[in-house]
């Protein structure tokens, strides 16, 4: 039997499929390998800034199991 025919074949990047935006997947990215976020709420970044104020404020960590940080700007200059 070859392995294109075996019903047990292991994929060769398991995880889990989902599908996302271009921002839900800096967010998904940004978050897990970074410590800390500065984001001023303006098109086309809004999505991600608020993606990680709210892993921060969940209180998800990273993979390196640090705290995350976030700050908003009071301006964009």
């Amino acid at each position: 039997m070859s392995k294109k025919n075996s019903a047990q074949q292991t994929p060769r990047f398991p995880g889990i499929v989902r599908a996302l935006s271009g921002s839900e997947a800096v967010v998904a990215s940004e978050t897990s390998a970074s410590e800390a976020a500065g984001a001023y709420p303006i098109t086309p970044s809004t999505d991600m800034g608020e993606g990680f104020a709210a892993a921060w404020s969940e209180g998800r960590p990273n993979v390196f199991g640090r705290p995350l940080v976030f700050f908003e700007p009071e301006g964009e200059h």
